[in-house]
């Protein structure tokens, strides 16, 4: 098992989204040195708690400041844009980062406002083509169209053999039959949809047929929340963060992460396992202790995802 980290670029309280950028690029370099097999970079608009907003950025930045680290985007929505930008894009950050470029690929909305906003067209309604922009992204980066199509014979780099890892992210079902059918990675939500992690990948796993776009056989990942500190006792307290954070955008749709104070509560247990060091507790995004003093709050992180991968 490998262990990733998806980075959002939290803006920290006191910080700005300048600070946020300049720390997701030194996650990347960090998480290279501790033996992280790869580090994906978000893709939120308008977030004022996330400053990554267009991953491809963020994976050139990284990869300047990095050597071996697989880099990629967790996740390019594909329903905003379009297959040949997305396709040259990514092979055109494989030809700077050769053998290190991860293309993942999703969908999700903003919000009626940002989703319009992203629209080239606005005359004509929205459709559900998620599969065919996968598709046609595929064909793009492994010069797959079919005799006759308008697009054969119009390759992307032709000087760069190489091609990005392309991955299918996705919480439900069909997300795991599509990732199967087209023969290709496919990384799961489990932080949004965890009761349905197993029977999905158990599904990617048994339907997967290769299909000639870079798997003989299948790769998956399974993306979770954790939070990480000394002793369990910190890291209960440090979750506590992140599950304010998804209260609140339950509720009223939250703009920034949850402070946690320093000092627990005088009347707070301590956990039996509390003394045994590396403890953690699902729930929360990974996180790190932070030095303070006095009773000042501390920030807890809620920044980063963390993923089993294969």
């Amino acid at each position: 098992m490998r262990l990733s980290i998806v980075e959002l670029g939290t803006v920290a309280p006191g910080t700005d989204e300048r600070q946020a950028l300049v720390d997701a690029v030194e996650t990347a370099r960090h998480a290279e040195a501790w033996g992280f097999h790869r580090v994906w970079f978000a893709e939120h608009h308008l977030s004022r708690s996330g400053a990554s907003h267009h991953p491809e950025l963020l994976i050139a930045a990284a990869g300047a400041r990095t050597s071996t680290i697989r880099i990629g985007s967790g996740t390019v929505l594909m329903n905003h844009y379009s297959p040949f930008k997305v396709a040259e894009m990514f092979a055109q950050l494989e030809a700077m980062y050769p053998g290190r470029v991860d293309l993942g690929m999703g969908r999700a909305t903003a919000g009626p406002v940002i989703d319009l906003a992203l629209r080239r067209d606005r005359r004509q309604p929205t459709q559900d083509d998620h599969t065919q922009q996968v598709a046609e992204t595929l064909a793009w980066l492994y010069e797959a169209f079919p005799a006759g199509h308008p697009f054969t014979g119009n390759p992307l780099i032709p000087s760069v053999p190489g091609v990005p890892q392309t991955w299918l992210l996705g919480s439900s079902p069909s997300g795991s039959n599509l990732a199967a059918g087209l023969g290709i990675g496919y990384a799961f939500a489990g932080f949004i949809n965890p009761a349905g992690a197993a029977a999905a990948l158990r599904h990617y796993r048994e339907q997967f047929r290769p299909q000639g776009f870079g798997l003989a056989e299948p790769r998956s990942i399974l993306a979770v929340n954790v939070t990480v500190a000394e002793t369990e006792a910190q890291a209960r307290r440090l979750v506590g963060s992140a599950k304010g954070f998804y209260a609140r955008l339950r509720r009223q749709g939250a703009t920034r992460c949850c402070r946690v104070p320093m000092r627990p509560p005088r009347s707070s247990p301590t956990p039996s396992r509390s003394s045994r060091p590396g403890s953690s507790t699902g729930g929360g995004r990974s996180s790190s202790p932070a030095t303070s003093t006095g009773s000042e709050p501390h920030w807890s992180g809620c920044s980063r995802r963390a993923g089993p991968t294969s």
